[in-house]
C-alpha cells in the first residue's frame, strides 16, 4: 500500500470515527488493530505520520480529509 493509498483507507476510517482527533491511545481501537500508538509514536519521531496533537501529556492524532500525501 502506498502513502496515498494509506491516507484514503485513513480518510473513509475518520468518517465513521465520532471525532477529527484519535488519542494515541485509542489508535489501535480506530485501526482495528491494525497500527499502535506506538507505531504512531516512532511515525512522529521519523517526522512522518498524520499531522500530531499534543494536549499536557495526551497525545493525539488529526485523522481528517483535508491533509494530503506527502
Amino acid at each position: 500500500m502506498n502513502r496515498k493509498e494509506l491516507y484514503d483507507l485513513l480518510d473513509r476510517m475518520a468518517k465513521s470515527w465520532p471525532s477529527e482527533i484519535v488519542a494515541r491511545k485509542k489508535v489501535e481501537e480506530f485501526t482495528g488493530g491494525m497500527l499502535t500508538g506506538k507505531t504512531v509514536a516512532n511515525w512522529e519521531s521519523k517526522g512522518d505520520g498524520p499531522p500530531k496533537l499534543k494536549f499536557g501529556r495526551i497525545a493525539g492524532v488529526v485523522v481528517n480529509s483535508k491533509r494530503t500525501p506527502g
